[in-house]
């Protein structure tokens, strides 16, 4: 089988990538294209309803992996109208970063965040511009200060444990 390195499909461009780039794989890019016809005449007018009314110019932090952090602030951007004034990496230590002890004890860090970290992005974002919603996991919203845990907040990554899906529900793509 051949072996494919794809992005996340995150948003509309990155499903299209996904299911065209798995369809061309296996030799079926009729079947692919159909399933992407369909997928967008589902989700486009519900979407342009969502992101007119509601979603463009807000603003979002985002804490995830580096995987996600590649994918979700240009889905958010492009398809959403959302703007992240803050990207955190859940990664413990970036490749070739300097370990020096500043840069560990950095409050400015965009890595391995401490609740110290996370509360300082926040505050800043707050501050510069406002936040709308953050997105993260169940700890990231547990560290947060009082006065920041009122940021309406999107439960995403492990630990998940403020949302559980009882039925099979899509987190991706369309």
């Amino acid at each position: 089988a051949p072996v494919l390195n794809l992005a996340l499909p995150a948003g509309i461009g990155g499903t299209i990538a996904w299911v065209r780039a798995v369809g061309e794989a296996v030799g079926r890019k009729k079947e692919a294209k159909d399933y992407i016809d369909q997928g967008l005449r589902y989700v486009m007018p519900r979407l342009n309803r969502v992101v007119s009314r509601t979603l463009a110019g807000k603003r979002v932090a985002i804490i995830a992996t580096q995987d996600w952090l590649n994918v979700l602030p240009g889905f958010f951007a492009k398809e959403l109208g959302i703007e992240t004034p803050v990207r955190i990496r859940r990664d413990r230590f970036p490749q070739g970063e300097s370990r020096s002890a500043d840069r560990l004890n950095s409050l400015d860090r965009d890595f391995d965040p401490s609740v110290r970290t996370i509360n300082h992005h926040i505050q800043g974002a707050v501050e510069g511009g406002g936040l709308d919603f953050i997105v993260g996991s169940y700890w990231e919203k547990s560290v947060l200060r009082k006065e920041l845990s009122a940021i309406p907040f999107l439960e995403f990554g492990y630990p998940s444990k403020t949302s559980h899906y009882l039925r099979p529900t899509p987190v991706l793509g369309f």
